[in-house]
């Protein structure tokens, strides 16, 4: 195909394109943004009420912060799905870049405010994504460089010398003699530094400047035959791009008339409108179609994709390329249609109506308060023209001016104020329930609110999930293609408090990803609260028992982290700490050095105490019982040591009457031993030991019992004993003196 074909066929696609100039299309979007804006609809009359009701402009200020809420409140909306056990780590890398590079790199937030403003307010959102490479030049001198210091800046491969001079500076130094100056050669020299920096570049299109084939019948442009992007370009930037100079030069300057009547409508004001022109023919500005077409240009029967830069008659590129860089949104999806309806096309006749009802209540008002007045002749017209209050009027008679009264039935408009506005709660889903400015809401109980808001909510919910699996998703599928291909090397950055080497030339191609639709306030609500449950419930387990078999840390920490997140606290590291993380990991290691013993250890530790107390227990009451052995056998010590003794003092007192008997001086003797041993035993000690021990130390204790009887017993027999022992003995002497004999009492 020569380039005349190819220049007939973008003209003609260009022609028959949606969205190019008028149409019933572009008239839409310009009462849009007029009814936006809270223009005049064009029927007001001089001296009536021009009054304009702003639903369009509240409905879709109302949802936005919603939608941005969804998307914006984390640095997470889009997630790329692992696809195996070992993906894990490498798809959260992948997806924490991707969104750095959308928020950080760019403006992510004004991008998807004016995303999300086209949509609702002009049928479509268009966003550009593309990689922008460019080379920044910067100017460096040195002074006073040696060889080798001027060398090494000469081996950079950014640095081109523009101003060199050398020459031979004096220099003193210690040498055997001395002080002594030498000479040595320095450089001065400029340098200029050419660096070429590309990145992943997101740019809003003003719906009015996208133009898409009119058979195109669905909102993603990936297959579409042909795309263009039309924007007018200053001849500077385009020589500065690497155009031909002078083909750029001989392009035709674009003038205002040539703007749409969008891009009027939204420079509403006249300071932003101008139609003057610099004389700096560098800076006139050319209209360039930047077009995505569908041709077959090589001749081999298939069509293929490539990128034509289009501007007055000349084609200023000519590529094949591999992807159309627009993404699509629209609020409410048409089957089978690229534009969808906007919020405008929802409730543009509502405005109409309310401004219209509006106005005939104030005009019944101010006639109201200034009603028309009957004159007669005679009266002075230029006092009755000048109405002020306490005013008055020259008459030449008493009753010459009468008020015509206009009944105020203002009032009877209300209910269908009312009516209008719950027609567009019904197709929106914004009311002043979702706004919080019902009073009689907040006195109805907490489940009546929760199904208010999450009715509310559902329709604005619909939209922010068709934004995101629709135009959000597809975007950073491009970021990511876009970083795979073109990045040439590994790059620092900073994500989740690490830093980290990010190299995109080793990711894999990614085809499944999970866009994230944040909660309305009653879904956090009810997460939030469910999460508290679940605390609550890891909290028994671990007090239970549970401890690292049904709760872990991680488990924990991964409560605390919802919680946080439901809560409107996105990085909830800020509080906690990941036990992942290689602090808490050396945390973990210190407490288990200083408690090496897991519960199981504890157990076994204090069965062996138990353990050890009842040998201790045993081994006392043996030794309690060997001891009472001991007393027994000196109790029967003692009982045959004291009967062996009575025995020879009977034996002795026997044999003394012998001897003495008939010897004068010898009375009445009562000998008298008064020793008598304790032999009772504390039962009650024993008793003791016995209330302490088990089956076994029962045993013993029968036994120190048995020993108590058998003890008890020999005791009284030898207290008997001792008894008829210790009785005193009377010797008996007759009149001369002579034992006769003994008697024992």
């Amino acid at each position: 195909m020569d380039s005349q074909t190819l220049k007939s066929i973008i003209q003609s696609e260009i022609n028959d394109a949606s969205g190019y100039i008028g149409g019933d299309l572009s008239d839409q979007r310009t009462k849009a943004m007029e009814y936006y804006l809270g223009e005049p609809f064009g029927n007001e009359e001089e001296g009536r009420s021009q009054v304009v009701s702003r639903d369009v402009a509240d409905t879709i200020e109302w949802i936005k912060p919603s939608l941005l809420k969804t998307f914006a409140a984390s640095d997470q909306a889009v997630r790329f799905d692992p696809e195996g056990p070992e993906d894990e780590e490498q798809s959260e890398q992948e997806t924490d870049y991707c969104n750095y590079v959308f928020y950080k790199e760019n403006e992510g937030f004004l991008i998807l405010y004016t995303w999300i403003n086209d949509a609702l307010l002009q049928k479509n959102g268009i966003v550009k994504v593309y990689w922008d490479e460019k080379e920044e030049t910067t100017r460096e001198a040195y002074k006073g460089l040696d060889d080798d210091e001027f060398m090494k800046l000469m081996m950079d491969e950014e640095l081109e010398p523009i101003e060199h001079s050398q020459y031979n500076t004096p220099f003193e130094t210690i040498g055997p003699q001395g002080p002594m100056m030498q000479e040595v050669l320095v450089h001065d020299v400029v340098f200029k530094r050419t660096r070429k920096r590309g990145k992943v570049s997101i740019l809003p299109v003003p719906p009015e400047e996208f133009l898409i084939n009119r058979d195109h019948n669905t909102l993603s442009v990936k297959d579409a035959a042909f795309v263009a992007h039309k924007v007018d370009r200053r001849v500077s930037d385009l020589i500065a791009e690497g155009y031909d100079r002078k083909t750029v030069e001989g392009l035709a300057s674009e003038d205002s008339t040539s703007d749409t009547t969008e891009a009027i409508a939204r420079r509403n004001l006249s300071d932003e409108y101008t139609a003057m022109s610099r004389n700096d023919k560098s800076m006139r500005k050319v209209k360039v179609y930047e077009c995505y077409i569908r041709v077959d240009y090589d001749g081999d029967g298939i069509a293929e994709l490539r990128k034509v830069t289009y501007a007055g008659s000349e084609i200023l590129d000519n590529e094949e390329c591999d992807r159309i860089p627009f993404e699509a949104i629209t609020p409410v999806i048409l089957s089978h249609k690229f534009h969808g309806l906007s919020i405008y096309d929802l409730i543009s006749d509502i405005q109409l109506i309310k401004s219209t009802l509006m106005r005939g209540m104030l005009d019944n008002l101010y006639l109201t308060n200034n009603p028309m007045k009957e004159v007669a002749e005679g009266t002075n017209l230029d006092d009755l023209a000048t109405n002020r209050p306490g005013g008055w009027v020259r008459t030449k008679m008493p009753g010459l001016v009468n008020t015509l009264d206009v009944p105020f039935v203002a009032g009877q408009s209300f209910p269908m104020l009312e009516y209008m506005d719950r027609v567009r709660q019904q197709r929106t889903g914004v009311s002043e329930n979702m706004m919080g400015q019902n009073q009689a809401m907040l006195n109805d109980t907490a489940h009546g609110i929760e199904r208010l808001m999450s009715a509310a909510e559902a329709r604005v919910e619909l939209i922010a999930r068709i934004f995101a699996e629709t135009g959000i998703k597809g975007l950073f599928k491009q970021i990511h293609e876009l970083l795979q291909k073109h990045q040439d090397k590994a790059k620092v950055i900073k994500l989740r408090n690490k830093w980290v080497s990010i190299d995109p030339r080793e990711w894999r191609t990614r085809m499944n990803l999970s866009a994230k639709v944040g909660l309305g306030t009653g879904d956090r609500l009810k997460m939030s609260q469910a999460i508290e449950g679940v605390m609550a419930i890891q909290e028994k387990l671990m007090a239970g028992g549970g401890k690292g078999i049904l709760v872990t840390r991680k488990n924990i920490f991964n409560a605390v982290n919802d919680f946080a997140k439901y809560n409107g606290l996105n990085d909830a590291q800020a509080y906690f700490n990941d036990p992942d993380s290689p602090e808490a990991q050396e945390a973990i290691k210190a407490q288990e050095s200083q408690q090496p013993m897991n519960p199981l250890a504890e157990v076994e530790q204090i069965k062996g105490q138990f353990k050890m107390q009842a040998d201790q227990m045993k081994s006392d009451m043996e030794m309690s019982m060997k001891k009472k052995e001991m007393d027994i056998d000196n109790k029967k010590f003692l009982l045959e040591y004291f009967l062996d003794m009575a025995k020879a003092e009977i034996e002795g007192a026997a044999k003394g009457v012998k001897a003495d008997l008939g010897q004068p001086g010898i009375g009445t003797e009562t000998k008298q031993d008064g020793f008598m041993p304790a032999l009772k035993l504390s039962v009650s000690e024993l008793q003791g030991f016995g209330e302490q021990t088990s089956a076994g130390l029962a045993q013993l204790l029968q036994r120190v019992e048995a020993m108590e009887a058998n003890s008890n017993q020999l005791g009284q027999s030898l207290a008997a004993l001792m008894d008829k022992v210790s009785k005193p003995i009377t010797i008996v002497r007759d009149k001369a003196g002579r034992v006769a004999g003994a008697v024992r009492e």
